[in-house]
């Protein structure tokens, strides 16, 4: 039982040092689509981060992440409906002239994560300093 436990604890350090290291824009779709399947809400919140490097213009390949990126969208567009005290209108303001994606904004419930708490990491992820 220890070594399983060990094997996965190896396996789930080695998948962060991944996450963390993505060298191209191929890669990190393919690693969201991956996280996106297994609902792998960690791998979403980690490649969230990203999301300042992602080419305004940028046309994903996978229908998975096609869809998260609509969903960001939305949840840009949206901001001011969903933040608390964590985030000023200002905030939203410069969310969405950091990170204005040229694809349509759509609601998704198919990604794993809460709207409230997506948006903090979408806002930490384009290089909006959200806290106060």
């Amino acid at each position: 039982m220890e070594n399983l436990l060990l094997r996965d604890l190896v396996e789930y350090h080695m998948r962060l040092e991944e996450l963390y290291n993505v060298q191209s824009l191929d890669e990190w779709e393919l690693l969201m689509d991956e996280a996106i399947k297994n609902k792998d809400k960690v791998a979403i919140l980690v490649l969230t981060d990203y999301l300042r490097w992602i080419p305004k213009d940028f046309s994903p390949k996978f229908p998975n992440v096609r869809e998260y990126m609509q969903h960001v969208k939305y949840l840009i567009d949206n901001c001011n409906d969903l933040v608390e005290d964590w985030l000023n209108i200002h905030s939203c303001e410069e969310l969405r002239e950091s990170c204005n994606f040229n694809i349509e904004g759509k609601r998704s419930s198919f990604i794993p994560i809460d709207d409230k708490e997506l948006i903090r990491y979408i806002a930490k992820g384009c290089g909006i300093f959200w806290l106060v």
